[in-house]
């Protein structure tokens, strides 16, 4: 630390260079209050330390998430060290705790005070980290309303740059539904309730000149450390599935057109077909399925999981040879398949018999035996009696396979940690509730489908509104229209195919709609809320990642941003070296946490690659914006390198549809490059008909200021009766670039 950096903070407050240590009198009582928590925290809260070698020796600012109000005890006891806490002038008006906290040298803030009151304090405060004292704010400034970390303030900032002393990161587990939370109602205010294991997790110290979005990544990334030990520790699917369907036992569960199942009903059944898998398909890790989002889909993926199996849901788009080298691929010698869908697909099971055996939903269903329904009776109350029941949260869930747009299908492993962390997260960012009815038209075979539109709500106690077809606009607008739909997901595709059919009044009942598995659209966002009144929200994820990554909040839908990252899920930014970069800067996404996939089948040197020291590296470019959320680019995948300069097809899309202006929402474009010998590359636009010509279109787009190179050429533009799209409705883009190639050479 120089002369001339002191100087400078000395000024920009105005302070004098005080040194103060806490009296004595404030240490003893300190250590007292430590010795009456240390009972609480080992034996009620089975608390942990993790990273106390990271606490200096000398003066430090803690920084801290808030999630109760018993914070301050806790981070205290993990620290071991006398605190100097500011804390909410509100707390000092309360008799007794207001007492123990002068007596413990707080400081106290408030929002409301001036600007010179709050230099004053944190003046004060600086000046007790100079003389070798722990100093600890809790950044975010209020308390946490849904135990996630919220944004935090420059207060930190202010307080480490006066103080010149490092910054410790650190945060608190397991807290959020306690007593003390505001989880379930006001703290107090509630049944007591114990919290779960309480981990106090401290990081490694940054330089006192750290700004407060360094600080905050620094929690957030003690928060995914935390969070993959709690999932790991955590329940599996069977578990979540069974504590669901007893809580909600004569709640309706699911639609499946006429057929109507209540969790009772649906527990026993899937129960049923596990103890039949039991029997039937003895010794097998990985049971296949090529079934429908139908009721007896979602029993068969439920029996699976329950019957302590992983699940292969297939794609029936795909040939027989293909699936057949899946089931291959991951030692599924057993399939489960309906003959009503493979009859409605005109083909037969794709395990040939030499290979495996085929098991049908008609016949599992049909006449179970006496014995396995009493077994089913009884697991219903005596849970550890399915084996499923059993398993550890790390074991093998589901092996799903990538979407395949860009090479050939990965099967990604997922743990029950992965997808049970990743349902709680994206259940409490869209506020799922056990009244809600949540239409489910997505595949199985694809993660959005499987995670987000299976589990989450049966998880929560929520009623799942099945229909087989997300192509079948008619039907999907009739049911959720029929039944009171509360929650619609979709892919942008299906999203405006859904719309085209619907009346405003289709939606009505609808309060949240989320669109994933590919870019959202603005023109699609902005059309579907002047129809129906409800904001289209974007969310974000990977297969690799459980699938979630972000999502927006209620009230933060804005148009070109995924909201901010899950609860227990870090995300970073960084450049072509791997270094981090600032928020407003463009940069490959990388992402930490307990939904990072367990590995590839048959591929583990590509986890090696992709995964390093935690980071999955998701290979899409993105920008993290000041107020924490997230912007997604593009893929990298997506960039076309023309005279030396990187080229986003997403960019060009947007500008193109621009220019359309209304009359292109119903017009399908996507851009793709082809090669070119004098730049290496130009752009190609694969389009369904549109009215206007196309100088005038490019004309248009220059206007809007879209730079020269990334203007596509007019000879650049192939008509196309419909882009080429994979069976959950994401574009397919090797066959889009096969397209231009054919088109243009």
């Amino acid at each position: 630390m120089t002369p001339t950096s002191l100087q400078a903070r000395r000024l920009s407050l105005s302070i004098p260079p005080t040194v103060r240590r806490l009296p004595r009198i404030a240490r003893l009582i300190q250590a007292f209050v430590r010795v009456l928590v240390t009972p609480l925290a080992c034996c009620l809260w089975r608390a942990k330390r993790s990273g106390v070698e990271r606490v200096p020796q000398g003066g430090a600012i803690v920084v801290c998430n808030h999630v109760t109000y018993v914070d301050a005890l806790i981070l205290a006891w993990g620290l071991r060290r006398p605190v100097v806490f500011l804390m909410q002038r509100e707390y000092f008006d309360l008799p007794l705790v207001g007492r123990i906290a002068r007596a413990c040298g707080a400081l106290p803030v408030a929002k409301g005070d001036t600007p010179r009151a709050t230099a004053a304090t944190l003046a004060l405060a600086a000046s007790y980290a100079r003389g070798g004292e722990l100093v600890a704010i809790f950044a975010e400034g209020r308390l946490s309303p849904d135990g996630g970390l919220q944004r935090f303030q420059r207060g930190a900032e202010r307080l480490a740059r006066a103080a010149g002393t490092p910054i410790l990161p650190a945060h608190l587990d397991g807290l959020w539904g306690s007593w003390f939370s505001r989880k379930g109602g006001r703290a107090f205010a509630k049944l007591p309730a114990l919290p779960d294991a309480v981990r106090v997790s401290f990081g490694e110290a940054l330089a006192f000149d750290a700004p407060t979005w360094r600080m905050e990544a620094a929690v957030a990334e003690l928060a995914a450390d935390a969070a993959v030990l709690r999932a790991r520790g955590g329940a599996n699917l069977a578990q979540v599935w069974l504590r669901s369907a007893r809580r909600n036992a004569r709640r309706e569960a699911l639609v499946d057109g006429e057929r109507r199942l209540t969790y009772r009903r649906a527990s026993l059944a899937a129960l049923t077909l596990a103890r039949v898998l039991a029997r039937e398909a003895p010794g097998q890790p990985r049971i296949a399925l090529l079934v429908p989002t139908s009721g007896g889909g979602v029993l068969a993926n439920l029996g699976v999981a329950l019957a302590g199996r992983a699940s292969v849901d297939l794609n029936p788009t795909l040939s027989d040879r293909d699936l057949a080298e899946q089931c291959e691929r991951v030692g599924a010698r057993t399939l489960i398949a309906s003959r009503r869908y493979l009859d409605a697909l005109r083909r037969t099971t794709p395990l040939a018999s030499e290979r495996g055996r085929t098991l049908y939903l008609e016949d599992l269903f049909a006449s179970p035996r006496l014995g396995d329904r009493l077994w089913a009776l009884v697991a219903s109350f005596v849970h550890r009696l399915a084996p499923g029941a059993r398993l550890a949260a790390d074991a093998e869930a589901t092996v799903l396979f990538s979407s395949g747009s860009t090479a050939r299908p990965k099967g990604v492993i997922l743990s029950h940690a992965n997808v049970v962390s990743n349902v709680a997260a994206v259940s409490r960012a869209i506020g799922l509730r056990e009244d809600d009815r949540l239409l489910h038209a997505l595949p199985l075979f694809h993660s959005f489908g499987y995670s987000v539109a299976l589990w989450a709500p049966l998880a929560g106690g929520a009623t799942l509104l099945l229909h087989s077809s997300p192509l079948d606009a008619s039907g999907v607008v009739a049911l959720a229209e029929r039944e009171r739909a509360t929650i619609l997901i979709g892919t942008p595709t299906f999203l405006q195919s859904w719309m085209r059919r619907a009346s405003p009044e289709s939606f009505r009942s609808a309060r949240v709609a989320i669109s994933g598995a590919q870019r959202l659209p603005a023109s699609l966002a902005r059309a579907w809320e002047e129809r129906f009144g409800l904001a289209l929200r974007e969310g974000y994820g990977a297969t690799e990642l459980s699938p979630v990554v972000a999502v927006a909040r209620g009230g933060e839908a804005r148009v070109g941003s995924v909201g901010r990252p899950l609860d227990g899920v870090a995300v970073r930014v960084v450049d072509g070296e791997g270094a981090v970069v600032a928020p407003g800067r463009e940069g490959l996404l990388v992402v930490r946490g307990p939904n990072v996939f367990a590995d590839y089948v048959d591929e583990p040197e590509l986890r090696r690659e992709a995964v390093r020291d935690g980071w999955y590296a998701t290979g899409d470019v993105a920008r993290l914006e000041r107020d924490g959320s997230l912007s997604i680019v593009d893929r990298v995948a997506r960039f076309s390198k023309i005279g030396g300069e990187m080229v986003p097809h997403g960019r060009v899309e947007e500008a193109l549809r621009a220019a359309l202006g209304e009359g292109g929402l119903d017009v399908e474009l996507a851009v793709t490059a082809v090669v070119d010998d004098e730049h290496g590359e130009r752009l190609a636009v694969v389009h369904t008909s549109f009215a206007l010509a196309i100088d005038a279109l490019l004309g248009r787009v220059r206007e809007l200021g879209l730079p020269r190179l990334f203007v596509p050429r007019p000879d650049a533009f192939v008509p196309v009766a419909a882009l080429p799209k994979l069976a959950t409705g994401k574009l397919d883009l090797g066959a889009l670039k096969r397209l231009a190639v054919d088109a243009l050479g």
